[in-house]
């Protein structure tokens, strides 16, 4: 099964924040839709789990795309193809990651900076009532 239980709440934090579909819709998907097996969102939330729980290269997630606590977590126990596993595997992922300002041949998902910068302000803010007067340098937070 997976030794990876903990995935579960990493879901359940993404859903109340919406992390995962709020941090797709800074991305333009300029794929084939044909091609297309793995959403920008799917793409993101998986990445996500991964690194939430510790996996931080992708060539971890070669074998996480057939975990099926995983899957289940992503909303998908298997591939919409024959051949293709329920989740995206490393070199899927690596085309989010490299994703630039503008499309080339083997990159066509684009992010939009300004708006992935605007979005962790955003997210910030929303865990105020009020907006705060400074905001505290991340030095300052670990000290606490």
């Amino acid at each position: 099964m997976s030794s990876d239980g903990g995935v579960i709440l990493v879901k359940q934090a993404d859903d109340i924040l919406g992390l995962s579909r709020r941090f797709a819709a800074c991305f333009r998907d300029e794929r084939h839709p044909g091609f297309v097996e793995y959403r920008v969102e799917d793409l993101v939330r998986q990445r996500i789990m991964g690194l939430a729980l510790g996996y931080e290269d992708l060539n971890d997630h070669d074998a996480l795309r057939h975990d099926l606590i995983f899957g289940l977590a992503s909303g998908r126990l298997s591939g919409g193809r024959a051949n293709c596993a329920a989740l995206a595997g490393k070199s899927t992922l690596n085309r989010l990651e490299r994703s630039g300002h503008k499309a080339d041949r083997y990159c066509r998902i684009i992010a939009d900076h300004e708006a992935l910068a605007t979005l962790f302000v955003t997210l910030f803010l929303d865990q105020h009532e009020h907006a705060p007067e400074v905001v505290p340098s991340v030095r300052t937070v670990l000290r606490a």
